[in-house]
């Protein structure tokens, strides 16, 4: 049996509900949701973009035509990249959501640095670790953006959001505010 029927049979058992050929399958198409976060340059992590990923294989299943021209996995890929591109088009909202919250936040403890207030908790600043010092530095002297911060970092920007968060958790609770 060659490769494209072997395929075109374990589809046509997935889609009959064979569980056991839905799995396989799921497996056989684990490259191709590879590449679909290598096309939608995925920057979250590896598990979470293939199970994104294993979503668009299923919904190409569900609506694949055995008597169509495209193979399934030519037909799935645009699945998985669709599924891909979504997510990561959820996942920048909520990113956004939780840096304004994080800023709303920071605003309601009392505590906004301007340069000059910088220097007034200077001490405890420089009781911090270095990379914790420059984020504080980055964010307050500097004035960068968390995107700018995370492209320093070589992370991403809701990655420079969390560490910044952590570091005045700390400075606050030593100002006991």
């Amino acid at each position: 049996m060659s490769e494209k029927t072997a395929e075109a049979t374990l589809v046509a058992r997935a889609k009959d509900g064979d569980t056991t050929a839905v799995a396989e399958l799921l497996s056989k198409m684990d490259g191709l949701c590879r590449w679909g976060l290598r096309m939608v340059n995925w920057t979250g992590e590896i598990e979470d973009g293939l199970q994104e990923g294993r979503l668009g294989i299923l919904i190409a299943l569900e609506k694949f035509n055995l008597d169509g021209v495209a193979s399934f996995g030519t037909y799935a890929g645009w699945w998985v990249r669709k599924s891909l591109q979504r997510a990561m088009t959820t996942r920048e909202y909520n990113v956004e959501e939780n840096i304004e919250k994080e800023q709303e936040q920071t605003q309601i403890a009392g505590i906004t640095f301007s340069p000059a207030e910088l220097g007034e908790v200077s001490d405890m600043v420089s009781g911090l670790p270095k990379e914790e010092q420059a984020l504080v530095s980055m964010r307050f002297t500097e004035g960068l953006t968390y995107e700018t911060m995370g492209k320093r970092l070589g992370c991403h920007k809701y990655i420079a959001s969390i560490r910044l968060q952590r570091v005045l958790a700390a400075i606050r609770e030593k100002l006991g505010v």
